[in-house]
């Protein structure tokens, strides 16, 4: 098991590439003459030792690839160490890798002052135990010096099996190698899979979040703490059973139990204040208006709303302290929130038809539904079905009772049981079998993107999809175009899940 990470820099961490080829293009006009229009040309000094690649592009003898050096260090002193940037994901790669209790290592060719320089531009030097890179004098500039000198700094010498070296070179590799390390290449900076390939590393990944992967996944594996990421494995909480199922089952009481206290409190107030104003017919119109259509249910949602992100808050807090169970959180930008909404819209209308298909019925459910439709204002419908009904839902069944039973069941049991849990608080057979299958499809998202925000997206969409459907009658040429343009989204939206689908291929194992 790997506990202990050797990081190469260029390319590997940052993308450095702008500020060491203009300070190569600078060193190459001023001690050779050499005159380069396109610094991208100069791609192949990003990595390796600078002296080394000086006489290999040059043909020069070691004196003048030691002066180029020199030269190449008047620009990117001052100018081309800060043009430079760190990849996507790497920020939240190290502080994820260090919360699992990961040691981190800096290992680069690069001189020691410039690595810590830039590490702590980018403000990741926290992350890291011990910053080992090559002499200003050009002592220690070959990889497996620099890895020598790693291990002997952080006293690995003699272990060196939980010991793996991350690089984007061959390098890289072939240092690691020598000095009987494993290795990961990764194909996102300057190295390519062909160039990685058959230099003996444990695995070769495209991204961070696959490096985040591979490395966490290894580590919980072998500690047999926390099961892998996806199996069947569950947090070892130390709670007994009877508190387990509580803590699954309070926040369904509290959703319930917030509605119901307010549903009262409202009729108390009505029939202490309102009744004495108007006569009983008027009076039932109102109290139809705010109970029996969405009012009052939508006040008491916002109410849910806030009492279940606290406690979502907590849970959140609880595990990053215990070190595990948190989510991989891979972002969600306004295009995968777009996507994501045209899938759920694919995925509502499906299981629709499944439904219809079974030919079930309930008509207590039908005539409740159209009655709201029919009592409530449009703002008031928006407001309560596809703004605040996903957030008070959402928090409290993904957030709430499908989090806390991955905690101690693992995700096939969390995804099945939850949507079971979802589909059985609508109360009817209709709702019960959509929820079902769509709480099935909402949890898989929400472990997929691992943010809320996610989910709430998908339920907003169905929603949103439901109020159409409900409060428009449409006819003739309109309902044409709202058929083609409900089935283009459905065929974005069945796109969007092939690209999702396409990238939950994780490792290239060589």
């Amino acid at each position: 098991m790997w506990t202990t990470v050797f990081f190469d820099l260029d390319g590997t961490l940052t993308d450095s590439g702008e500020g060491i080829t203009k300070s190569v293009r600078y060193a190459l006009k001023k001690e050779f003459g050499i005159e380069v229009e396109d610094p991208a040309s100069l791609r192949s000094f990003v990595g390796p030792p600078l002296k080394e690649q000086f006489m290999a592009y040059t043909g020069c003898d070691e004196a003048q690839g030691e002066r180029a050096v020199e030269a190449y260090r008047e620009y990117f002193k001052p100018i081309g160490i800060f043009e430079n940037r760190l990849y996507p994901g790497i920020q939240e790669l190290l502080r994820q890798l260090r919360s699992e209790g990961l040691s981190l290592v800096l290992t680069s060719s690069k001189p020691e002052g410039f690595c810590r320089i830039i590490l702590e531009h980018f403000g990741i030097d926290v992350y890291f135990s011990a910053i080992v890179g090559s002499e200003m004098d050009g002592r220690r500039t070959a990889k497996p010096d620099v890895i020598e000198e790693a291990l002997l700094r952080t006293g690995m010498q003699d272990r060196r099996g939980e010991v793996v070296m991350v690089g984007d070179k061959m390098h890289d590799l072939i240092g690691a190698r020598a000095c009987g390390l494993d290795a990961i290449g990764v194909t996102y900076g300057y190295g390519s899979l062909e160039e990685l390939s058959g230099q003996g590393a444990a695995c070769i990944v495209d991204t961070p979040r696959e490096l985040r992967n591979v490395l966490i996944g290894q580590k919980r594996a072998g500690e047999k703490a926390y099961a892998p990421v996806g199996s069947m494995g569950r947090i070892a909480t130390g709670h007994k059973p009877l508190f387990m199922i509580w803590r699954v089952v309070y926040p369904l009481i509290l959703f319930y139990g917030i509605q119901f206290v307010f549903v009262m409190a409202l009729a108390a107030v009505m029939n202490g204040i309102v009744y004495r104003l108007v006569d009983y017919e008027t009076f039932t119109q109102l109290w139809d208006s705010m109970v029996g259509g969405l009012g009052g249910t939508a006040i008491a949602d916002a109410i849910v709303v806030f009492v279940a992100f606290i406690c979502f808050s907590i849970d959140e807090r609880q595990r990053k302290a215990r070190g595990g169970g948190l989510l991989e959180h891979c972002g969600f930008g306004p295009l995968d929130c777009a996507g994501t909404a045209c899938a759920a819209i694919l995925a509502s209308t499906m299981v629709s038809y499944m439904v219809g298909w079974l030919n079930v019925h309930d008509a207590a459910y039908e005539a409740t539904s159209e009655a709201m439709y029919s009592k409530t204002p449009l703002p008031i419908l928006f407001l309560g079905i596809v703004i605040l009904a996903p957030l008070a839902e959402e928090l409290v069944m993904r957030g709430l009772v499908y989090r806390r039973l991955r905690d101690y069941a693992g995700v096939p049991v969390a995804v099945c049981v939850s949507a079971f849990l979802f589909g059985a608080i609508h109360g009817n057979i209709v709702q019960g079998i959509y929820g079902f299958l769509m709480g099935c499809f909402m949890a898989l998202m929400y472990e997929h993107f691992g943010t809320i925000w996610a989910t709430v997206t998908i339920h907003a969409a169905n929603n949103l999809l439901a109020l159409v459907g409900n409060k428009l009658t449409l006819e003739g040429t309109v309902l044409t175009i709202y058929n083609y343009v409900t089935l283009g989204i459905m065929c974005v939206g069945l796109i969007y899940m092939i690209y999702l689908l396409a990238q939950r291929k994780r490792v290239n194992v060589v």
